[in-house]
């Protein structure tokens, strides 16, 4: 799990992954059902900006490239999927055998 935006209260994250799937809803004549459960489950995993945008973003390319409309619930194999990639992401980028060149 990732560390949380510094200065950010639960709200605030949940708001700001609310916030992404709102444009979602905006750019395509769609409604996200499910929004409070996705949004739970990526602050069960993420806890910052990056990460939300991690989730955001394939949803974003799956409405537009598929044209969907309508009421959407986003599937929970879809968002296991994502949250998975966002995790997995994050133990590469910090984990413990990370090194930078030159640093010893």
């Amino acid at each position: 799990m990732s560390s949380p935006d510094p200065g950010s209260s639960p709200g605030d994250l949940r708001a700001g992954i609310a916030s992404h799937l709102q444009m979602i809803e905006a750019r395509y004549p769609l409604t996200i059902t499910n929004k409070d459960q996705v949004a739970g489950r990526t602050l069960g995993k993420t806890h910052d900006q990056r990460g939300f945008l991690s989730i955001a973003l394939p949803l974003n390319h799956r409405a537009a490239v598929n044209g969907i409309t309508g009421e959407v619930v986003i599937p929970e194999k879809v968002l296991d999927l994502l949250l998975q990639r966002v995790c997995q992401n994050r133990s590469n980028i910090r984990g413990p055998s990370w090194t930078l060149p030159g640093s010893s």
